[in-house]
């Protein structure tokens, strides 16, 4: 089948996490019919990781995917689980992120002759990455004789949409960082006396664009911005007690425990220069999570693998566009915890986590050639 029948199928079975199981049925028997040695790894009840093989010696050639999708948003302009055609693009729930760029993957497997490849396909990605993470926990033996990881996740960046041409070798990290705040209670009628940490909580969301941030040649600047304040107040008192989260961004240098160490020392250098009472005292701590937090990488041009890849590219689809991620994805963690090349490409499209989601048709068709590619080329 072509990578736009697949599609169509996929996009007709709906993955929103954590109901990735009907999907993850059909990927297993698809890659069976291949002739892939599947194994099928429990993740939680009703859902699992696939590790796929084919052929065998030497290094081997690694495709990512996940299965899940967000759940459905807005209002569509079609049936968002039957693949709708328009104007050059394929309309549905995942078609942009990251069906798309699966199905164009299991497309070009039929290419698969005596070459060394694996495939990997994961839950829970659109969540915390509890599947790949627990690939990398538990298989992490799997993975020794892998060359190169090909992910078809398309990256949320300023720079692309997406498409044979766009090559992208790195994404930034991200993180939440919690401040719970304690302020002074005092009757309401006098509240001079006390400190509101409500308040006080606002002084820093006025103060975020304070902090400082890195910047990275390839990976560009760090982002912050305040996801979450809350506070109330009990009786009539003034609130004593607030809490808000920042979701941060980083390129390296930065991490999610230095970015954690950043807003300590922002907020007391706010102690410092009066911006808060000093009375106040807030601490400061990384969210809570099943699973690590995703860090920064970028590959390597130089990498033989990658620049085997970045010449067959440009040979076959023109000018390359150098492309970085802006956001996390599984990639993160393969190429953090397993020090391999990832190298992302994906079809073109748009709307990913919105209504409307669609990718290119011809892009399509070129992602699953291009996949064909370096597959037939792999030694």
């Amino acid at each position: 089948m072509d990578a736009e029948t697949i599609l169509r199928k996929l996009v007709s079975i709906k993955s929103p996490f954590p109901e990735e199981l009907e999907i993850g049925n059909y990927l297993e028997g698809y890659l069976r019919g291949l002739g892939f040695r599947v194994e099928k790894q429990q993740v939680e009840e009703n859902r699992y990781n696939i590790l796929a093989e084919k052929g065998e010696g030497g290094e081997a050639l690694l495709f990512y995917g996940h299965m899940d999708t967000v759940p459905l948003y807005g209002t569509w302009e079609s049936d968002p689980f039957t693949l709708t055609e328009r104007e050059g693009k394929l309309y549905g729930l995942g078609a942009r992120d990251m069906k798309g760029g699966l199905s164009a993957v299991l497309a070009a497997l039929e290419k698969v002759q005596n070459q060394h490849v694996k495939v990997i396909v994961c839950v829970d990605e659109e969540n915390i990455s509890k599947g790949v993470w627990k690939a990398l926990d538990e298989k992490r033996d799997w993975f020794k004789d892998v060359g190169l990881v090909v992910s078809a996740d398309g990256a949320t960046s300023q720079i692309s949409g997406g498409g044979a041409n766009t090559v992208t070798l790195g994404r930034r990290g991200r993180c939440v960082v919690c401040l719970d705040i304690k302020g002074l209670s005092s009757h309401g009628a006098d509240p001079g006396k006390g400190v509101s940490a409500i308040n006080e909580a606002a002084r820093i969301t006025e103060n975020v664009g304070l902090i400082p941030l890195n910047k990275h040649e390839k990976l560009g600047s760090d982002g912050i911005f305040v996801r979450k304040i809350e506070g109330k107040s009990t009786s009539l008192s003034l609130p004593e007690n607030a809490s808000m989260e920042l979701d941060c961004h980083f390129v390296p240098p930065g991490s999610a425990n230095e970015m954690r160490s950043r807003v300590e020392t922002f907020v007391r250098k706010l102690h410092d220069e009066g911006k808060l009472d000093k009375r106040t005292a807030v601490t400061t701590t990384l969210r809570k999570r099943e699973t690590p937090y995703l860090e920064p990488y970028v590959t390597a041009e130089s990498n033989k693998r990658v620049g085997e890849l970045i010449r067959l590219v440009r040979e076959n689809f023109g000018e390359i566009i150098y492309n970085y991620g802006s956001s996390v994805a599984d990639d993160n963690a393969l190429a953090v915890v397993l020090q391999l090349p990832v190298v992302t490409l994906w079809p073109e499209g748009m709307n990913a986590h919105a209504q409307n989601e669609c990718s290119s048709k011809k892009s399509l068709a070129e992602v699953e050639s291009l996949f064909g590619m370096i597959i037939e080329g792999w030694k």
